[in-house]
């Protein structure tokens, strides 16, 4: 081979242990970012506050949800009347029901930039069986704070999960619980969810 080939090829060789490297790290930092856990932070003022480790995520049950989104000045709502709420959110956001069975949640909803990087679920609300919420939550028992999310009254907990400060509101919700969870880096967005948060009744 001549030299001018050996440096050629010496060349390529370099070139695809690079990009190979980059594949791998992006794999890596993917998986790492795409692991699910129970997600939040914010928000409303309240009486008491905590910082504690949280549980793992909620998978979701299966369902169809009658769902309707619409938009008003660089907003969208969502609306579900399967479970009787809706909100609104910026329209470089979107909310996307995750379908993933599970005996404990009857419904998992994510929300997440349209663009760009982000922490793996941002933003979620979830309607998960009690016994589920009081597991979970059992280790900040009493460290709640007392909230009012569209004139229900619930707990809000805040706490920091692998490394990462996180937010969950736990409300009633018929039968079930409703947990409104947020990371940190996305309490803006959350709050103006929860501003806008309505419970639609019959």
């Amino acid at each position: 081979m001549t030299t001018n080939g050996k440096k050629l090829f010496l060349a390529i060789t370099a070139l695809l242990i690079v990009c190979i490297s980059v594949v791998v790290l992006w794999i890596l930092v993917g998986q790492k970012l795409q692991k699910p856990v129970l997600q939040s932070q914010s928000l409303l003022p309240a009486a008491t506050s905590s910082s504690l480790p949280s549980a793992p995520t909620l998978p979701v049950a299966p369902l169809v949800s009658l769902v309707k989104a619409s938009s008003t000045a660089g907003t969208k709502t969502y609306r579900n009347t399967e479970y009787g709420f809706e909100f609104q959110y910026p329209e470089s956001w979107k909310f996307e029901e995750n379908k993933v069975y599970s005996p404990f949640s009857k419904f998992n909803l994510i929300g997440s930039p349209v663009e760009g990087i982000y922490i793996s679920d941002p933003i979620v609300i979830n309607v998960v069986t009690p016994d589920f919420a009081e597991r979970q939550f059992s280790d900040l028992k009493g460290t709640g704070l007392t909230t009012n999310i569209a004139g229900v009254v619930g707990e809000r907990y805040n706490y920091t999960f692998e490394g990462t400060e996180e937010s969950d509101i736990i409300l009633p919700f018929a039968s079930y619980k409703m947990i409104l969870g947020v990371k940190k880096p996305y309490e803006d967005i959350f709050n103006q969810i929860l501003a806008s948060f309505k419970f639609l009744r019959n």
